[in-house]
């Protein structure tokens, strides 16, 4: 059976909490050649998945904890469209794994 995930956001943290069947999610994933779980969802993300900034961008007028969505998926990185409440674009950024994690599937 393939593991669970379950996603938490802290709001005092602005982080989001991994869980899967009790495993640290900073431990090495076993079949991630040495990444953590953390990390393998980050290389897992895909097309239209809904992603938190884990970075201020003062230069795009973005902050740590901003959703957006990723349009396009380059090998390193990912080209993330962050929207106002209105669906009008604030920014579309090329930004690597690191920057960003997975809120939503798409």
């Amino acid at each position: 059976m393939p593991p669970r995930f379950s996603l938490g956001l802290d709001p005092g943290l602005a982080s989001l909490h991994w869980h899967s069947d009790g495993r640290d999610p900073e431990r090495p994933s076993p079949e991630g050649e040495g990444r953590s779980i953390k990390e393998e969802m980050r290389f897992a993300m895909k097309l239209f998945d809904v992603v938190m900034l884990r970075e201020d961008l003062p230069t795009e007028g973005l902050r740590k904890g901003q959703t957006g969505a990723i349009v396009e998926v380059f090998e390193g990185a990912f080209e993330v469209e962050f929207c106002d409440d209105e669906g009008q674009t604030l920014a579309e950024v090329a930004l690597k794994p690191e920057q960003i994690d997975l809120v939503r599937e798409s």
